[in-house]
């Protein structure tokens, strides 16, 4: 059994409905949370940087594994799903070491007292943020199993379940 199958086994990682739609949002939102680390990190609020870098971290790698049909129950799992594009080489295996890096000062942050980082680190993983997304985009692309057309067709269809009188304007 190989990892992954452990992970599965386990429970830590559990197959839904694969969704292009949820796949498109999630790297949206990606972009969102990296753009508020650039606003935060701006007006000197550290913290909440790293905040929304980790955030836009996870996203674009759930990106990944919606479209893919995987759920996780604890974000590090995500690395070990992540592998499999790093061995067929539709992701660079630097991507790994910088979600890597993401995900530990997350999890410091979490378990320890007053976490801080230096204003240079932080903004190397706003950088680090950038190239992530990056190459999170390539990765969908090279592994598209939908044409482009399909997932225009479900965002456009999401917005037909949206009551009538927010249609109108």
């Amino acid at each position: 059994m190989d990892r992954i199958d452990d992970l599965y086994y386990q429970g830590h990682l559990k197959k839904v409905e694969p969704s292009p739609l949820k796949s498109a949002l999630s790297l949206k939102e990606a972009k969102m949370w990296l753009k508020e680390a650039e606003l935060t990190y701006s007006n000197g609020f550290y913290r909440s940087t790293r905040i929304s870098v980790y955030f836009a971290f996870l996203h674009a790698t759930r990106a990944v594994s919606l479209r893919d049909g995987i759920i996780e129950t604890e974000s590090p799992y995500l690395i070990d799903y992540l592998k499999k594009y790093c061995d067929d080489k539709s992701l660079k295996l630097e991507c790994l070491d910088m979600l890597n890096y993401i995900f530990d000062i997350h999890y410091q942050d979490q378990h320890h007292f007053q976490s801080t980082r230096n204003p240079q680190d932080i903004q190397q993983t706003i950088r680090y943020g950038h190239v992530f997304i990056k190459c999170i985009e390539v990765c969908l692309e090279k592994t598209d199993k939908l044409p482009k057309s399909a997932i225009k067709n479900a965002i456009r269809e999401k917005e037909l379940d949206k009551p009538e009188s927010l249609h109108k304007e």
